[in-house]
């Protein structure tokens, strides 16, 4: 049986992997099989007791060159026992047999889980690899008898099996083995037995490292100074242990999208060839958000890691993932076309009538504009609906009426569109009223005070008018950077939002945000106060891991000086969030005052208080950063 996973968010993010460069191999192991056979002639019945799996390591005194188009070749490498070892902990607590012909046996250190099984090494991957074994399947029984805790039941069934890719590698003394889970389903077998800590729900574990010792004595050679792209066996004490990996490029689509691109998938080399780099995490060049992965031992995630001319790591960023093992090279241009009210993008086709605002007759075109398509909806001759397409998530995602839609570079939400005599931001602010309709709109001089926008017009008695002026500067900068990242969550989105963020800021609070724009966002909002008609969300979002919220009651006291105290009363709920999670709550804000309760919030050994009142600044703010105390 298999349990299936909640998000489809969650999925992309299972995909994460490492990877590397060449070195020379030894020659390639031929494995031979005996054909020979001998007849019986006794008719009596036997029983049979299968063989133990051969666990001999094969070819540990070579540097044992490996040949994917060769299933005996694999194999031979693979046979022998394995241990899976903690990606946090660094200990070995189970064990995994391999024979020759596909056998396994499973077992844990503290005997809680035995079972039996059989791999089977596949040839599924895309592209210019094929025929190459670079994908498994895993089966086991006797499952039924397991004591899979609280969290786990087998349904009574007595075998589970699953689907998945692996990289192997060979280092001095050591063998290297790492299985990856593919697919959207997580088996019990995996997310329980080979758990490092099955009583605990691990549910969505889907990658093992497993190790073997080997007695190669000779260390393989770094490359020359460089950028690779590696697999990372492991980082500690400040020495990147890795291999170098074989990109293979292929033309593919996201399943929900349609958004065609160029993806990628890794081997390794023929002599699988792990190395170790000098590498200071504190020093060395890493995006905020690869940063948490060398906290563990095995970090999960394929690298492109640049290399100096003393062979030590100068700067490592994650490759980025896909989905289901696969990882992102580059754009393939879409296939876009309108057919009266039909828009097409690639396969995906939308009547343009469902998704309308206003009462539109025509389509009078389209522009790309950076992850989005603006359609240009017509309506009047004064007003368009702007339909605002997300290649991204595949959705019509926000509908602007009026005209004269402007915005800047690639970035459509720092758009301004005017409505008859009004103009309005992406955000659906008015940000002028002027006496005379709108016939055209460019962006002038940029201050930090305030943007300005030329326009023509024509006032109500005919009069034709030229102008500058002035509007707020664009303030939803951060929010739509957020909100962009929850859409697709890679260290790239994380950057560009993070690249906005104040260096002294501890925390990032969002208030009753246009709902259309809060994309995957207000998950069950906890309502925190006694009113059954809450309308108000705050949200807190973490700029660093391990962010503790607390939400305390509260009263306030008048002080001597006529300033007034927060009086903390009880503990109303607590979250632990890492940097870019969140967490909101639904309220009632008072007009006049701040709400009856406050937000605690500390991280990275710093501590700020939120109290709930509305966001203000010198404009209608959705957003704010909160530095320390």
């Amino acid at each position: 049986m298999r349990r299936f996973l909640k998000t489809t968010g969650l999925i992309i993010v299972l995909g994460l992997c490492l990877a590397g460069c060449k070195f020379p191999g030894a020659k390639e192991n031929v494995v031979s099989e005996s054909t020979d056979s001998t007849e019986s002639t006794d008719t009596t019945p036997v029983s049979v007791e299968p063989d133990e799996p051969d666990v001999t390591p094969a070819m540990v005194d070579t540097k044992f060159e490996i040949d994917y188009k060769d299933k005996a070749s694999v194999m031979s490498f693979l046979e022998g026992e394995w241990s899976f070892v903690g990606p946090y902990s660094g200990e070995e607590y189970a064990k995994l047999k391999i024979s020759k012909d596909g056998v396994l046996s499973f077992s844990r250190n503290d005997d809680i889980y035995e079972a039996s099984g059989t791999l089977e090494l596949t040839a599924d991957k895309p592209g210019d690899t094929e025929g190459r074994f670079l994908e498994y399947n895993m089966n086991f029984s006797g499952l039924s008898s397991l004591p899979f805790g609280d969290y786990y039941t087998i349904m009574n069934e007595d075998s589970d099996g699953f689907h998945g890719d692996y990289y192997v590698g060979r280092g001095a003394g050591k063998d290297y083995l790492y299985l990856r889970l593919l697919g959207n389903g997580v088996p019990y077998v995996t997310d329980a037995m080979f758990a490092e800590f099955p009583d605990e729900n691990n549910y969505g574990e889907v990658e093992w490292y497993l190790t073997r010792d080997n007695s190669v004595a000779k260390e393989f050679e770094k490359p020359e100074a460089g950028k690779y792209d590696v697999f990372v066996w492991g980082y500690k004490e400040n020495t990147l242990t890795c291999e170098n990996m074989v990109a293979h490029s292929y033309e593919t689509y996201e399943d929900y999208t349609e958004r065609h691109i160029m993806a990628k998938f890794y081997d390794s080399e023929p002599d699988m060839g792990v190395y170790e780099l000098k590498m200071d995490k504190e020093k060395v060049r890493i995006p905020d958000l690869d940063k948490r992965m060398f906290d563990k031992e095995r970090p999960s995630a394929m690298y492109t890691v640049e290399i100096d001319k003393d062979g030590n790591v100068k700067s490592i960023e994650s490759v980025l993932t896909v989905i289901y093992g696969a990882y992102y090279d580059a754009d393939i241009e879409p296939e876009i076309s309108i057919d009266g009210m039909e828009f097409k993008y690639n396969s995906l086709t939308y009547n343009l009538f469902d998704y309308a605002e206003a009462p539109i007759n025509a389509v009078m075109g389209y522009t790309k504009v950076g992850d989005r398509i603006v359609l240009d909806c017509h309506v009047n001759p004064n007003v368009s609906d702007y339909m605002i397409y997300n290649t991204v998530s595949a959705e019509i995602e926000k509908n602007l009426i009026g005209s004269n839609l402007i915005w800047r570079g690639d970035d459509i939400t720092s758009a301004v569109y005017a409505y008859y005599n009004d103009i309005y931001d992406y955000s659906g602010r008015r940000l002028a009223q002027l006496k005379c309709d709108v016939l055209t709109m460019e962006f002038g001089n940029q201050y930090d005070e305030y943007d300005t926008v030329k326009i023509t017009g024509t006032t109500p008695n005919g009069e034709n008018v030229e102008g500058e002026v002035q509007i707020q500067p664009y303030i939803d900068k951060n929010m739509y950077a957020y909100f962009d990242y929850r859409r697709k969550q890679d260290r790239v989105t994380w950057q560009r939002f993070k690249d906005l963020t104040p260096k002294n800021a501890l925390v990032y609070v969002l208030e009753n945000v246009p709902s259309k724009d809060a994309y995957g966002m207000w998950y069950a909002p906890m309502t925190i106060d006694d009113s059954v008609t809450a309308t108000d969300t705050l949200s807190v979002v973490a700029l660093f891991d391990n962010t503790d919220v607390k939400v305390y009651a509260i009263d306030y006291e008048l002080q001597s000086d006529n300033t007034y105290k927060i009086v903390r009363g009880d503990l109303i709920t607590e979250k632990i969030i890492d940097r870019g999670d969140q967490v909101s709550y639904l309220f009632d804000l008072p007009e006049t005052f701040p709400a009856k309760f406050c937000i605690d919030v500390s991280a990275a050994g710093k501590s700020a208080t939120i109290e709930a009142y509305d966001i203000k600044g010198m404009y209608d703010n959705y957003d704010t950063f909160y530095p320390a105390d």
